[in-house]
């Protein structure tokens, strides 16, 4: 997990952790969040948009039913895209209006 400090760097967490966007919650940036051994898993029920740059989710998994915005940049979810849980999918929803493009690095098991 990336956590964000009054400065704008990012520090990483010391173990795997889940993080969750809220709905209604804007998450809005450029660069890498999770681990690079890709063992956190994050829930997205808000927007997540690039801004500036590439933005990765180096996560194990990639859940939620939230909006990925590419903004005209590219989001790369290198974790399995599944379900938050037994009877409540994963729907992958892109939006926006600056094109830009959403690659996903596993196959889903959604």
């Amino acid at each position: 997990m990336v956590l964000f400090s009054r400065t704008g760097r990012a520090r990483k967490a010391a173990t795997a952790s889940t993080t969750t966007l809220s709905v209604g919650a804007i998450l809005t940036g450029r660069g890498t969040i999770g681990h690079a051994t890709a063992i956190d898993t994050f829930i997205n029920s808000g927007t997540v948009q690039a801004l500036g740059g590439q933005l990765t989710f180096t996560a194990a998994a990639i859940k939620g039913n939230g909006t990925w915005d590419p903004n005209g940049q590219t989001i790369i979810l290198t974790g399995v895209v599944s379900d938050i849980q037994a009877g409540n999918p994963t729907t992958l929803r892109i939006g926006g209006t600056s094109g830009g493009k959403v690659q996903i690095g596993q196959s889903g098991s959604y």
